[in-house]
């Protein structure tokens, strides 16, 4: 039985990197799921595109200025040209 993973977006998931990552999770043998929202309450240390960090902040999280952020089961990355760490901490993670 795969791993299950959730891919949490606010673009409708339709977007090239989603899709890429999705590829990437079935390649590796998990099975990701992709769960768009507008807006979640958050907790906890993450990251996101700098210009949102605002919204972060109000939505109850702290916002950390590096391009890809570990808190718990919780992986988030600034844009994307923070793929290599990011999934560089993706991986490092689900193989724990």
């Amino acid at each position: 039985m795969a791993k299950k993973i959730l891919i949490v977006t606010d673009d409708g998931g339709e977007s090239y990197e989603i899709l890429y990552a999705r590829h990437r999770f079935l390649e590796a043998g998990y099975q990701p799921f992709i769960a768009a929202t507008k807006r979640k309450l958050l907790n906890g240390r993450l990251t996101c595109y700098e210009n949102v960090r605002l919204e972060v902040a109000q939505c109850g999280a702290t916002w950390i200025n590096k391009q890809s952020v570990v808190d718990g089961k919780i992986i988030t990355a600034q844009t994307w040209e923070s793929h290599p760490e990011f999934y560089r901490d993706i991986f490092k993670h689900l193989n724990q």
